[in-house]
């Protein structure tokens, strides 16, 4: 019976970076025609209110459209790590020499890699400035 994890056997599709840039940026344009449009009902009470709302219609088209094109070409929901299974990554990794070190230990020498036990801590109080005595 083996002690190691299953490994997992689907790897993820390398997508074009050009391609996920472009729809980041896709998002980003519907985002900044969003805010154009409130900005300019706020700006300009005399506009007509169809302007503001095309402007706020296209740039909330842009974005949903970049969300759902992303989702679709990256596909994140088939690929959603589980923090409540283990996976095994192909290597064992043990840090023995932590333990060696522990153990070789003598009371004058420090680890500076161990903790400070509490007991062992003092703390000493700041030392007043000149300033604050006159």
């Amino acid at each position: 019976m083996s002690t190691n994890p299953s490994v997992e056997t689907t790897t993820p599709v390398a997508h074009s970076p050009n391609l996920i840039v472009g729809l980041a940026m896709t998002g980003g344009l519907g985002i900044l025609l969003i805010m154009v449009g409130f900005l300019l009902g706020v700006f300009d009470p005399n506009l007509s209110s169809s302007v503001v709302g095309l402007l706020v219609l296209a740039g909330l088209l842009f974005l949903i459209g970049a969300i759902v094109t992303w989702a679709a070409v990256v596909r994140p929901f088939d690929h959603f790590d589980d923090i409540n299974v283990a996976q095994y990554h192909g290597h064992e990794h043990h840090d023995d020499h932590a333990h060696e070190d522990h153990d070789n230990e003598t009371e004058g020498e420090v680890n500076a890699d161990a903790p400070v036990p509490a007991d062992r801590v003092k703390v000493y109080p700041a030392p007043a400035s000149d300033s604050a005595a006159h």
